[in-house]
């Protein structure tokens, strides 16, 4: 009998989302991952031993649901944390030719954000955007630069048209929101396929959603991306090829700069800035996506689940850094907020920018003994009220992601 080596596994996602929750997406995308186990596939069981039957013990068991979980972390390459990104986050904005021809900026954040493409007035009462799903038929979008409002009635595709008023012109990849929308709780799914090696069989996952995501970074080390994965219990068999990989190179502690302060528009940063990188020993951030995955079940569903609705969200962000000052020990007492900007640079023009444009301290307590002081800080990130709580910038050459 033939052992079954997880080495010779892999596991593979669709970029883009299913039309339908539960319904299977093109496999295109790949990624390798460390120290995570395959998915579980498991029934929830319902024994006869509490009935009454002329037996002692159970005589039989039936499967009323199934579960389908896993985790994934790997080490952090742009590709890697735009897939996740996109699914846990959920609204995403790209940008092609951008910084340059046959590059992609990927825009994610928590919120229905976008940006317009191309500059244009509004007389010409149209604005093209980004975003091709997250924007409602009709509605009133915001300017983030300066909090301009304008109003649309119209939506085709990447296209807002009868904007009014029609005094206020836009520039090239200016950000934009919706005014008076309720966030969507509905999380995207995506389909995932795993093989675990050859003597195993090859398998398909759909309604997968990813409830946490997150990204931590040490001195010295590669950056790692992990994220959770909860599908709906849909499992098959399936005979995908293995997609190509990105090529891509891991992002790592040394291509990390971090910084404080400034303010932030919702594209650009303005203001004073203070950079910390070389007193961080550190950083951890994490995105969690807050619902009950028992409430997927629905009447009707069969055995598995028909639906992912969140119920909240909620981030933290937790650096390690050297006491040099009483900055954060004092953020905790005032409350007051902080601006702050996490950029990696990998080579040619691979970047990954996460902006915080409200932070609060939750906790900074010290150690250390005698040696070097340390603070063992946690930022609760809040939702700013002109932009968003995060927003992560990923340039790579991938034409895009979720949609």
């Amino acid at each position: 009998m033939a052992i079954t080596f997880g080495s010779r596994g892999w596991r593979a996602f669709s970029k883009a989302k299913e039309s339908t929750f539960d319904s299977a997406a093109t496999i295109n995308n790949i990624e390798g991952h460390i120290g995570s186990e395959p998915f579980n596939h498991v029934p929830d069981l319902t024994p006869d031993v509490d009935e009454v039957k002329g037996y002692e013990e159970a005589t039989k068991q039936q499967d009323i649901a199934f579960n389908s979980t896993a985790e994934h972390r790997q080490r952090m390459t742009p590709n890697g944390l735009a897939q996740f990104l996109a699914f846990g986050l959920g609204n995403v904005s790209t940008v092609a030719n951008e910084p340059a021809a046959t590059w992609y900026t990927h825009t994610f954040s928590p919120v229905p954000t976008t940006f317009a493409s191309g500059a244009s007035l509004l007389d010409s009462a149209s604005i093209t955007v980004d975003d091709q799903v997250s924007f409602p038929s009709s509605g009133t979008l915001k300017f983030l630069s300066d909090g301009v409002t304008v109003a649309y009635s119209a939506k085709v595709s990447t296209n807002v048209f009868t904007v009014t008023p029609s005094h206020r012109a836009t520039v090239d990849n200016e950000a934009i929101a919706l005014v008076d929308t309720l966030v969507p709780f509905e999380m995207p799914s995506m389909s995932v396929v795993e093989y675990y090696g050859i003597a195993s069989p090859q398998y398909l996952y759909t309604g997968v959603v990813v409830p946490k995501v997150g990204i931590s970074v040490s001195r010295k080390q590669p950056a790692i991306l992990e994220a959770s994965m909860l599908g709906s219990g849909t499992r098959a068999t399936s005979a995908d090829a293995r997609p190509a990989f990105s090529g891509e190179s891991f992002l790592k502690a040394g291509d990390l700069a971090i910084a404080t302060g400034g303010t932030w528009n919702g594209k650009t940063w303005g203001g004073a800035t203070t950079t910390i990188s070389a007193i961080v020993q550190s950083i951890i951030w994490e995105y969690m996506n807050q619902f009950e995955a028992d409430d997927g079940f629905g009447m009707g569903g069969g055995k598995v689940r028909t639906r992912a609705v969140r119920e909240g969200r909620e981030q933290t962000l937790r650096p390690v850094l050297e006491l040099t000052a009483s900055t954060y020990l004092d953020l905790l007492t005032s409350q007051s907020t902080l601006t702050a900007r996490l950029l990696f640079t990998g080579s040619d023009n691979y970047k990954a920018t996460f902006v915080f444009p409200e932070l609060r301290m939750r906790a900074v307590p010290l150690s250390g003994g005698r040696g070097r002081i340390i603070q063992n800080a946690e930022f609760q990130v809040a939702q700013e009220d002109n932009t968003c709580s995060v927003q992560v910038e990923v340039i790579n050459k991938i034409t895009g992601y979720h949609h």
